[in-house]
């Protein structure tokens, strides 16, 4: 069956217009692929500062008394460090005071959650939190960090050299590339909160808050809201360590053996 030549006019102009349409589609398709490349190199790249920079970046701001959790913004520990090497620690103290006190609840959550037998514990202290209680929380949050990684690794006290590098023996030895790195916060040897009085009176810390200092009475003047949440991040920051290694089965360590 022949075609008139107006019906053969229709078709052409129908041939055309579709052609046209799919060149446009065509067009848009490459367009696309040509967005997603350069945001594929914008992701390659980030990632690539990510893991050049986040160890360094972790521990400048441990150093400052900051402690970034794993469930923390991405990249946020990059941008804050380099706020921090600006010169601007008020603005950092600020920033992360803010962070986690809109975090409280969900720390306080995750804390009772996975150390069940101290659940009443993390209650009280996230309850003298809210009552502005620091100078009485702070020393109880210090023990808790010793006691969840005493749960986690017999006889062991975080706040001891032997401990942190046993912790850190085990995370090179079996966990994620995104945990070794967030470790490596702990396996400084020389950050405040651990430092010992000599160390405490040597260096010139950004932060001065310092756990033996907490604990044994030498401080008087540590009781504030910024410290007590410098406090809550180091406590949820080894929650996360221990509960990420707790994921991947080995035989528990014993150090009293």
């Amino acid at each position: 069956m022949g075609f008139t030549i107006e019906e053969r006019n229709k078709l052409n102009a129908a041939w055309k217009e579709a052609m046209l349409a799919l060149r446009s589609t065509v067009e848009d398709i490459q367009n696309l692929n040509d967005q997603f490349s350069a945001g594929g190199q914008c992701l390659t790249d980030f990632f690539k500062d990510f893991r050049a920079n986040t160890t360094e970046s972790l521990i400048i701001l441990a150093k400052a008394g900051w402690f970034i959790d794993l469930h923390s913004d991405i990249g946020m520990h990059l941008y804050l460090a380099k706020e921090i090497s600006a010169g601007r620690i008020d603005y950092v103290n600020k920033y992360l005071s803010a962070y986690y006190e809109d975090a409280i609840p969900y720390i306080e959550r995750r804390l009772k959650g996975r150390h069940p037998r101290r659940k009443q514990i993390f209650r009280e202290i996230f309850s003298g939190y809210k009552r502005g209680e620091y100078i009485l929380i702070m020393p109880t949050i210090y023990s808790q960090v010793d006691g969840i990684c005493h749960d986690a690794i017999t006889g062991s006290s975080f706040f001891r050299g032997r401990i942190r590098k046993e912790l850190s023996n085990d995370i090179v030895n079996r966990s994620s590339d995104l945990l070794k790195i967030f470790s490596k916060a702990i396996q400084d040897k020389l950050l405040p909160v651990y430092a010992g009085e000599k160390q405490m009176k040597k260096n010139q810390f950004l932060c001065t808050l310092n756990r033996h200092e907490v604990m044994h009475g030498i401080s008087t003047n540590y009781g504030n809201k910024t410290n007590a949440l410098k406090s809550i991040s180091l406590l949820i920051y080894m929650s996360d360590i221990l509960s990420e290694l707790d994921n991947i089965p080995s035989p528990k360590i014993n150090l009293a053996e």
